[in-house]
């Protein structure tokens, strides 16, 4: 909760107490998460909405807080914002002017009038935003916890139970109990400012209550300014006022006073019903306490739920003056925090399995989109409508094993007007249901997913290390070997092997049972990931594949997430190389004359090409900001996905959440960190995070350059020099990028799996305009890379579906390569003699001598493979990002393997530097060099490495938790009173007594490094 001014008046006023940062040393500090992240120093990118995705330097800032912590021995403790009832938008109508300005600031090259404006926006921290620091914190081992409803509330709640020993957050936490507030912290002075709320009331001479009705004056997000604190004659000489002004209004007279005095009856009720709300969000605080239950701080939750708990005695028909007798909270609570939810759909929430959308509009029955675009287009808003369908859907799966209520709940749809915060319901809907239906039976058992694991790799379909990266094992994982296997393609070729040829996977598919729960990490994962592509419709009613899935299946697995997204964009209308339309009551500013380029066919083939490339990540420098252009048609474009992927991320969380539900000790399955958002680290779950856009914008300098001087087919060292040149002006105009031409070589290879994609779509249903449209598309982009030697689409095949890390073409590197190849070649042959190598490979023709050309050719066919020798490396840590160096990948050392062919091709010819050796012998992948996981391939077809040992990945979580009890009669699994045995979510905090055991006393809690105790029972 946000005071309006509050922070202001106490900083002009100078009423912060400093203190040397030294006494924090080796404290516990409850940290608002979301007051943190607004106040972090450079972690806002004015630029980065416009961009889209995190701001480049975002990582980079938050590991720099948590050394600064960890330098002082502070151990921060996150807690996140959960539910958050109706709030009302302020400063909403300038909006779109705002970012009309920026963008008109842009096209006239004022940047720096453009940035403030942007800046303005960009302000507000979004909830996506939130989202991704809430689990790169979880990544980075760190204490994080979602509370049930109001961050401040729970802060209060655990200074209370001494669980911190300082609150770190916005002065409104004093509202909740806390005496002492820490708002702010600056590590290079090394000092923090605090205020105490005695001294404060001291100060202005007013009360508790008195401060708090001084706060509902001031304005909150929850209720509206007084409006006669605007007047002039109450701030002279400012253009707004103060809250000292508040203050000294409450001095003067009570809350209730001034609540009869408002020019006109409408703004006089709907000032007071927000009071009376604010008011009593503030005295009915309701958290999670220490045994994983969710009430009131000092009451009992009361609210006409389904869900209330049935030994209470019937709620009274009249509540004098609108309170029930039997507690302090109002009878209509539920009116503002929505329906009691189950302790379950809490406790996975302070988990970070649930992000607070979901559960949110559950609890109150509308679904607002308040994200504001950063370009309002009429595709934008028939996405939002579309995606219904899947909200729908994971409000279905959410409620499926909740109360009735729940499941026949009205839920409206509504849409957030920027210009007016006006709520606009969803164009030609009705108010739905969440989608409850009954879903395939999918049985998924270790024995047949380790063997459908070791078929895959015996095939060659699941390659040893799908990124070339070095997988972890945490303690919570029985075998990091298997998880990383378990992905969307992975699951979708046994599904497809299970069908041609039977399966235990399929076996009671159409059955009305429910899919067996899961019994370890690995079936957990199978079995989310399989209920998240039927929710797609990647499978049909009856078990077996769409056309979709069977696209999905014959393409890299490199690029799984982004070539869903493209399927998804496909499947809505929104891929297209069409310039987006302006709604009709918004405007494009008109300096940017949008929709010019794209009367030209090479225009229209820029717009196609950047779009898809756009979907690619780029890797970049650490801690910093971006600096470069940014594109008003990509904004529009990525506007689109990230609401895409928004419902996706919304839709696997439910799905996760419905396994979890029916078993909340199933929760010890669940690997941590199940996402991931560095490309470098493996994600249990496909984490769906928005990619900026930067290699549209890359792409876009591409199209831009000048071939029509100079042959097509240079002579020795030009194509390098074009290179060069290339690589040289795109880090002119991207100094934020880290290795701008290696990645946009990789969104060429995703262009090609795209190619493929639509034209396998082409046999099944109509994508005959898009195809037409890729097709022109490539006339212009194919003679750029012939131009520029980038990688053709002849050399980008993958290597067991799997795209192996780029590399630079720069001088050098090929100098290094050129030794390593040598090395290999003199140590192969040694090898080869001594296990007694294949027969000798037929003659190839020789490549270009400098190994630039990208179609060098192959040698002749490699002899059959002798004995294996197992050897361990360890992959490169290729897809660096916050400015790690990218490494050129080491190779593996050499195993006997057939001979080499008499002809060799030329060194690297394409972006993964492998060398064209000789061509395949029998059984063979493919010939020359192995991939970064493969040994090397200049005598024959390469040996699949052996994979790296598992190292340790994750320690236990700190501290202990206490037990809990013994099994108990409570809420049962729709915690709807239902009698019987029911075990209760296990404790959340570290350090918790445990409920009590059957008919046992209450766990005790324990000091913050003990264990907490059982329960006994009598």
């Amino acid at each position: 909760m946000r005071i309006r001014h509050l922070q202001t008046f106490l900083t002009d006023q100078k009423l912060h107490c400093v203190g040397d940062l030294s006494e924090l040393r080796e404290f516990k500090v409850g940290i608002d998460a979301a007051y943190w992240i607004r106040t972090l120093p450079g972690l806002k990118d004015p630029l980065s909405d416009a961009l889209g995705g995190m701001p480049p330097g975002a990582f980079g800032v938050i590991d720099r807080e948590i050394a600064n912590f960890r330098k002082l021995n502070i151990t921060p403790c996150f807690i996140f914002q959960g539910i958050q009832p109706e709030a009302h938008s302020l400063f909403t109508s300038t909006y779109s002017q705002t970012m009309e300005a920026a963008w008109s600031y842009l096209t006239k090259g004022d940047e720096l009038l453009a940035q403030q404006k942007f800046s303005l926006v960009t302000s507000r921290v979004k909830s996506d935003f939130i989202h991704f620091v809430m689990h790169y914190l979880i990544y980075k081992k760190q204490e994080v916890f979602q509370a049930p409803y109001f961050a401040a509330a729970q802060l209060g709640y655990f200074v209370e139970e001494k669980r911190f020993h300082a609150v770190y957050g916005p002065p409104s936490v004093m509202l909740f109990g806390v005496k002492r507030v820490v708002t702010g912290i600056d590590f290079s002075q090394k000092h923090f400012e605090w205020v105490d709320l005695d001294q404060l009331l001291k100060r202005w001479e007013v009360t508790k209550e008195q401060f708090t009705d001084a706060c509902l004056l001031a304005g909150t997000e929850f209720c509206l300014t007084f409006p006669y604190l605007n007047l002039n004659q109450f701030h002279p000489g400012q253009k707004v006022f103060t809250f000292g002004t508040a203050v000294e209004f409450i001095k003067q007279a009570p809350l209730i006073s001034y609540m009869q005095h408002f020019p006109t009856e409408t703004m006089k009720s709907e000032h007071l019903e927000k009071y009376c709300r604010c008011r009593a969000l503030i005295q009915n605080p309701v958290v999670m306490k220490t045994d994983g239950s969710v009430q009131a701080r000092k009451s009992v939750f009361v609210g006409p739920s389904p869900c209330r708990p049935e030994s209470l005695p019937p709620r009274p028909t009249h509540c004098p003056e609108g309170l029930d007798p039997r507690a302090e909270m109002p009878c209509d609570f539920d009116q503002i925090v929505g329906d009691r939810l189950p302790d379950g759909i809490h406790f996975l929430t302070a988990k970070g399995v649930l992000s607070r959308k979901v559960p949110m509009v559950l609890a109150l029955g509308f679904w607002g989109d308040y994200s504001h675009p950063v370009v309002d287009t009429v595709e934008f808003r028939d996405l939002v409508n579309d995606l219904r369908e899947y909200r729908c859907r994971a409000l279905g799966l959410l409620a499926e094993h909740l109360h009735e209520h729940f499941q026949k709940k009205e839920i409206q749809f509504l849409r957030v007007d920027t210009d007016s915060a006006r709520k606009l319901p969803a164009e030609n809907q009705e108010a739905k249901q969440p989608d409850v239906k009954k879903g395939l039976c999918w049985t998924v058992s270790q024995q047949d997913l380790d063997a459908e694991i070791a078929r895959q790799r015996r095939e060659g379909l699941v390659p040893e290390n799908p990124r070339g990266i070095e997988i972890k094992e945490g303690t919570c994982i029985r075998d990091a070997k298997k998880l990383k296997d378990i992905d969307l393609r992975f699951l979708l070729e046994w599904h497809h092997k299970a069908q041609e040829h039977g399966g235990v996977l399929n076996e009671k598919i159409m059955s009305d049972e429910k899919s067996p729960l899961p019994n370890s990490p690995e079936t957990l994962l199978s079995l989310v990931q399989l209920m998240f592509l039927e929710a797609l419709g990647f499978f049909t009613e009856e078990g077996g594949m769409t056309v979709f899935g069977s696209s999905m299946l014959q393409t890299c697995r490199y690029f799984q997430e982004p070539l869903l997204c493209v399927l998804e964009m496909m499947k809505w209308g929104c891929l297209t190389d069409q310039p987006f339309g302006c709604p009709d009551d918004k405007r494009f500013p008109p300096e940017i004359n949008y929709g010019h380029d794209s009367q030209t066919e090479k225009g229209r083939a820029v717009l196609l090409v950047s779009r898809v490339l756009s979907l690619v990540p780029m890797r970049m420098k650490a801690h910093d900001l971006w600096n470069a252009p940014v594109d008003f048609d990509l904004a529009a474009f990525h506007c689109c996905v990230r609401m895409l992927k928004r419902t996706l991320r919304q839709l696997e969380e439910c799905c996760l959440a419905n396994v979890l539900l029916q078993d909340l000790d199933k929760t010890k399955h669940l690997p941590m960190p199940f996402w991931s958002l560095k490309p470098e680290e493996m994600s249990c779950l496909p984490p769906l995070m928005p990619p900026r856009n930067a290699l549209g914008l890359v792409t876009r300098v591409l199209f831009e350059m000048d071939i029509s001087q100079g042959p097509s087919n240079p002579p020795k060292g030009v194509k390098e020099s074009r290179r060069v040149q290339l690589t040289q002006d795109i880090t002119a105009k991207f100094p934020c990028c880290a290795f701008p031409l290696e990645d946009l070589e990789i969104g060429l290879v995703f262009w090609d799996e795209v190619c493929k994609v639509v034209n396998g779509l082409a046999k099944s249903i109509d994508v005959s305009d898009l195809q037409e449209q890729i097709k022109t598309a490539n006339k212009y982009l194919t003679p750029l890379r012939e131009y520029f030697a980038l990688c053709q689409p002849s050399s980008t095949a993958s290597v067991n579906g799997s795209v192996p890390p780029p590399i630079s073409s720069s001088q050098p590197q090929q100098q290094q390569q050129q030794q390593q190849q040598q090395q290999q070649q003199a140590t192969g042959r040694q090898n080869s003699q001594q296990q007694g190598g294949g027969k000798k490979g037929g003659g190839g023709s020789m490549g270009d001598k400098d190994g630039s050309s990208p179609t060098a050719n192959t040698g002749g066919g490699g002899g059959p493979r002798s004995q294996q020798q197992n050897h361990q490396h360890q992959p490169p840590q290729h897809m660096q990002t916050n400015g790690a160096t990218a490494r050129t990948p080491p190779q593996p050392p050499p195993v006997g393997v057939g001979g080499r062919g008499d002809g060799m091709g030329g060194m690297p010819a394409n972006m993964y530097g492998m060398p064209h050796g000789g061509g395949p012998g029998p059984g063979m992948n493919m010939g020359g060099q192995g991939g970064y996981h493969g040994g090397p391939g200049p005598h024959g077809g390469p040996n699949r490495g052996v994979p790296p040992s598992p190292q340790q990945h994750m320690g236990p979580p700190p501290g202990g938790r206490g037990p809990p009890g013994g099994m108990h009669g409570g809420p049962g699994p729709h915690g709807h009173g239902h009698p019987g045995v029911y075990p209760p979510p296990p404790p959340l905090l570290e350090n918790a007594g445990g409920p009590g055991g059957r008919t046992g006393g209450q766990g005790t809690p324990q000091p913050p490094q003990g264990e907490g105790r059982r329960g006994g029972r009598k």
